[in-house]
């Protein structure tokens, strides 16, 4: 155990708490993980990549309006249960997608939604049950790892899920996915130990800069954030140009997200279902490994070489590259690519950056400008882009949308240099929160 310990970078007594919220987390990413693979090649096989804008649309409603009845309903009740409630109810979704896929193409487009709100809730709600159970310095040594362990149960799931494809058919992948969300519910609930008496936890931008954390369209604010600091988050957008930075950024990101979306899926569209399930696994498997390497080998390297200004840039980077490929060789490996610069690089390196961005504020200012950036701005932009999307996809082909695309990654760098010299202007006059 000392050994183990030592890899992890946790102390000795603080192991078991450690590796029961890394058996939880796991057993939560390899869920999510064979949940994307079965939902979108099924989406893409039986449906088509035309259709993506729908689920958008859809997932940009609904998550707002479930996340703030969470905000209201959560405040009160225990973290774990809380949880237990949200991965019973994600495991109900997975198996009611397994229903739905048999209804059609719309069946198939309400599984996709269905499974990316109950997905991202329960990201949003992860990290509040975290913090209940690692505080102060605890939490800091921790959470890397516990991350890390949602991405090796990614990588395990995905493996898991090519022979049950082989044997039972693509939709298996419902089974697989409700059955690990309710072995997390379970683990969470028998495998609880008492929350550590210690001082308040540190802020959730602290944690998930460090780790990480898997989201969607950002880190989702905490529960106080709603409604009140939105509106004094529009305030800040006046007083500070770092708001307003985010904002662009955050904005401009959602578009070319969308757009490496859409052309990856109908890239894809001509896979049979059973070998497009079964390669989204095989990806899902290298893609979180690699993701691992990177989380825990490169960014804090990058970061302490580069700084954060510097590093925010190679995610520009990688995304202009993944669309210029999908320009000059559209194919499925310039698919996979762009889904890998979509998700999974965007996880590994743009999640945790944008979260540290947020520290140039002062702690009261943090949670405003927060809540109105990722509160406001990203559900706006989200159904924007959901519109945009569909009229491009009605008034153009392929090729157009891919110059589209790269023309929104042109300005998605402009947009990240633009924040980076925001950044640094609010360091020089001394507004970023002195460390330790």
């Amino acid at each position: 155990m000392r050994g183990l310990s030592q890899l992890l970078g946790v102390p000795p007594e603080k192991l078991r708490p450690v590796l029961r919220l890394g058996l939880v987390y796991g057993a939560v990413g390899g869920a999510v993980a064979v949940g994307d693979a079965t939902v979108q090649g099924l989406f893409v096989a039986r449906a088509g990549a035309d259709r993506l804008p729908e689920v958008l649309f859809a997932r940009a409603i609904i998550s707002p309006a479930l996340a703030f009845a969470y905000a209201r309903l959560a405040r009160p009740r225990a973290p774990r249960r809380v949880l237990a409630v949200l991965l019973g109810l994600a495991s109900a979704g997975a198996l009611t997608g397994r229903y739905l896929s048999d209804l059609g193409d719309t069946g198939v487009l309400s599984a996709y939604v269905i499974h990316e709100v109950l997905a991202s809730l329960v990201t949003v709600h992860w990290g509040v049950y975290l913090l209940h159970n690692l505080r102060g310095d605890d939490a800091l040594r921790g959470t890397p790892a516990i991350y890390a362990a949602a991405r090796l149960g990614a990588a395990v799931a995905g493996i898991g899920l090519v022979p049950l494809v082989a044997q039972a058919g693509a939709s298996v992948g419902f089974y697989a996915a409700a059955s690990c969300f309710a072995a997390a519910a379970l683990a969470a609930v028998f495998g609880h130990s008492p929350a550590p008496a210690a001082a308040a936890p540190p802020e959730p931008t602290d944690i998930v800069g460090i780790s990480g954390a898997e989201s969607d369209e950002e880190e989702a604010p905490r529960p106080s954030s709603f409604p009140g600091e939105r509106s004094r988050g529009m305030h800040l957008v006046l007083a500070s140009p770092l708001v307003g930075a985010l904002a662009v950024a955050t904005a401009v990101m959602v578009f070319v997200r969308f757009a490496l979306r859409y052309q990856q899926q109908a890239l894809l569209e001509g896979v049979d279902e059973h070998d497009l399930v079964t390669l989204l696994a095989l990806y899902t498997a290298g893609a979180n490994t690699i993701g691992v390497g990177i989380q825990l080998g490169l960014l804090g390297r990058f970061l302490t070489r580069f700084g954060l200004a510097t590093t925010n840039l190679f995610y520009a980077g990688a995304v202009i590259i993944a669309q210029v490929v999908l320009i000059l060789a559209p194919g499925v490996p310039a698919a996979l690519g762009a889904r890998f610069a979509d998700s999974e690089l965007k996880h590994a390196i743009k999640t945790p950056l944008s979260s540290l961005f947020y520290q140039a504020f002062s702690p009261a200012d943090r949670g405003p400008a927060r809540a109105f950036v990722l509160g406001v701005v990203s559900p706006a932009a989200q159904i924007l882009g959901a519109v945009g999307l569909a009229g491009a996809i009605a008034g153009a082909d392929l090729t157009t949308v891919a110059y589209v695309g790269l023309g929104a990654t042109a300005l998605f760098a402009v947009a990240t240099v633009a924040l980076n010299r925001s950044y640094e202007r609010t360091k020089r006059r001394d507004r970023l929160r002195p460390e330790g």
